[in-house]
């Protein structure tokens, strides 16, 4: 149950960054290749935990589903579940619980590392 609250918690701060580039707290990372900074990571302070279903789910269905889902999985990653997060796929796991700053899904969310999520001019329009 713990390290689903901390999956939980991770995703929330990797996709809100995606959902709110605007709240920014702390430094601008610049991104590997110089032409695109990385989006600046939201120190956040939560009082309740971090809801799956409402706050999680809801943008991994506009931004990620249609293509890392149980019957299109590409690079083998599934982002449908807290399980199916963990569990990762062709590069390893998607989130390091405890450690958000080592995910890759954080990582690539917000621009730090190549391939950077959602690809430019994707096909499902996910921003």
């Amino acid at each position: 149950m713990f390290q689903i609250r901390q999956l939980w918690l991770v995703l929330a701060l990797s996709l809100l960054l995606c959902a709110s580039p605007a709240l920014t707290i702390g430094g601008e990372q610049s991104s590997p290749d110089k032409k695109t900074a990385a989006i600046p990571i939201a120190d956040l302070k939560r009082l309740a935990p971090v809801d799956f279903e409402t706050e999680i789910l809801p943008i991994l269905k506009n931004n990620c589903l249609a293509c890392h889902n149980q019957t299109k999985a590409k690079a083998d990653l599934i982002l449908e579940t807290p399980q199916t997060i963990l569990k990762g796929g062709e590069s390893g796991p998607a989130v390091v619980p405890g450690q958000s700053a080592e995910s890759l899904l954080l990582k690539v969310a917000s621009h730090q590392e190549k391939p950077t999520m959602p690809p430019k001019d994707n096909k499902a329009n996910a921003a």
